[in-house]
């Protein structure tokens, strides 16, 4: 969907950030980190950054 799901992205976040350290489903925790990288895309290059900066030691915290 690209920048069309751009509007969308700042309610769906929270939800898609718990999804990620999802304890009980590994297929769940996919689908968050897909639906994480399609809003990268759609937020664009400035915002992207900063999103994926906040993001990254939440993931990293789960994976170690």
């Amino acid at each position: 969907m690209g920048s069309a799901f751009a509007p969308y992205c700042e309610p769906l976040l929270p939800i898609i950030t718990e999804h990620m350290t999802y304890s009980h489903s590994k297929a769940i925790r996919k689908y968050a980190l897909k639906t994480f990288k399609n809003i990268l895309i759609a937020l664009g290059e400035p915002n992207n950054i900063t999103l994926f900066q906040q993001a990254f030691p939440t993931y990293l915290a789960q994976i170690t």
